[in-house]
């Protein structure tokens, strides 16, 4: 199992846990190797070169093909063949309740200012471009800071650097109770976190389904009795 980021994401994590049932479950002796480097772009390369023989398996996510389309590479997105969706989490907009700006209403309010500044992972990612869907809907401006992981972006947000972090819900789960969700795309307000309201709620239409999707594929040209 290839990995495009380091030990500890989430699709890191999930891939281990993938490979860990695998190995239960199945007589096939199943590891996860992490090939970093260009955001995804390394690691696609690498499985692009292995056999069509199913033996190696990638796990993506939907800023795989962000990454690939902003920089123009010459990776082939239709070189693989696009397995399965294992999760899809939607994208919010979290705050820090200790600062001034913090509610929707508040953020709105204070892009007029001019020099308001959103974190999040990456620069040209789903979260960027998601940040950016938002700007244009709600008629405001701000300015992306990208940091190495979204657990530096939030790490920003909790210092103080920015007023928004866009990003999953499960990124706050567990974590400090000064994190709110000022808007999450979803049709519906999320059980774990009521106060939250949807883009629909905030008078903002078109943002209800925007996600952040993980899973695998493998390269093009795998029989299909072994995709199977």
């Amino acid at each position: 199992m290839i990995v495009y980021t380091k030990p500890g994401s989430l699709i890191e994590i999930t891939s281990r846990k993938f490979t860990g049932a695998a190995t239960k479950h199945t007589d096939a002796t199943s590891v996860v190797e992490n090939k970093t480097g260009a955001d995804g772009i390394v690691a696609m390369q690498y499985v692009a070169s292995t056999a069509a023989d199913g033996y190696t398996i990638m796990a993506v996510t939907k800023s795989n093909v962000a990454k690939v389309i902003s920089t123009e590479t010459d990776v082939d997105l239709a070189g693989f063949n696009w397995l399965a969706m294992l999760m899809a989490d939607l994208e919010c907009i979290i705050t820090n309740d200790q600062l001034p700006v913090y509610t929707w209403e508040q953020i709105v309010a204070d892009a007029k200012s001019g020099n308001q500044i959103w974190v999040g992972p990456a620069l040209g990612g789903p979260d960027h471009v998601t940040a950016m869907k938002v700007w244009e809907k709600a008629g405001m401006k701000a300015k992306w800071v990208p940091f190495a992981s979204g657990g530096k972006a939030i790490a920003a947000l909790l210092g103080e650097q920015g007023v928004a972090y866009v990003g999953n819900p499960r990124d706050i789960v567990g974590k400090a109770e000064n994190f709110k969700i000022a808007a999450v795309s979803s049709k519906k307000r999320l059980d774990e976190f009521p106060d939250g309201p949807t883009f629909a709620e905030l008078g903002i239409k078109g943002l209800d389904s925007e996600i952040m999707w993980r899973g695998f594929a493998v390269k093009k040209g795998t029989p299909a009795n072994v995709v199977k």
